[in-house]
């Protein structure tokens, strides 16, 4: 993790201490990918990343039930409240979570195969922003959450409004 220096917006740099900043990405590989493509064709499931229902209820697995998902169901359900609880025990170190929904990216490809122009069109004409999310658009949400020190323990949506019109 590498850290950086930065002084609030406006502020003078010899008014307020500087404020260490940090990202750490969390992830939680997948043993066998190709097994779990199938288990997720196998449930109908979309196998991209898909949208956020409401702040209590993310995830993949927020479409809803089905057999073999009950602990993934049950911790995606859960990270909307751990966040929230972990950014008060650990404060004032901020907690946030970044719940991206499709993003343009080569696992997106290998994911969706010959599906993939056609996800591409569908959310680039639903979204409201006529286009598709890139890693810049969720790089650029890590950046301005690790430059704004007043943000903590919320979700942040980016997904181009994939919540919005259920895409």
């Amino acid at each position: 993790m590498s850290d950086l220096q930065t002084t609030p917006e406006g502020g003078d740099a010899d008014s307020r201490p500087p404020t260490a900043l940090g990202l750490e990405v969390v992830v939680v590989p997948v043993a066998d990918v190709d097994r779990a493509l199938a288990f997720y064709r196998e449930l109908g499931r979309r196998l991209d990343a898909d949208v956020t229902t409401d702040a209590e209820y993310t995830g993949t697995t927020a479409l809803g039930p089905a057999v073999g998902l009950a602990l993934p169901g049950a911790l995606s359900a859960a990270l909307s409240a751990l966040t929230a609880n972990l950014a008060l025990e650990l404060a004032p170190i901020r907690v946030d979570l970044i719940a991206a929904g499709f993003v343009d990216t080569p696992l997106s490809a290998r994911l969706l195969g010959s599906d993939l122009d056609e996800r591409r069109i569908q959310l680039s004409t639903a979204l409201p922003p006529r286009r598709v999310v890139g890693p810049a658009d969720v790089a650029a949400l890590a950046l301005h959450l690790m430059t704004n020190t007043e943000l903590t323990g919320a979700v942040h949506d980016v997904g181009g409004g994939e919540q919005l019109v259920g895409v």
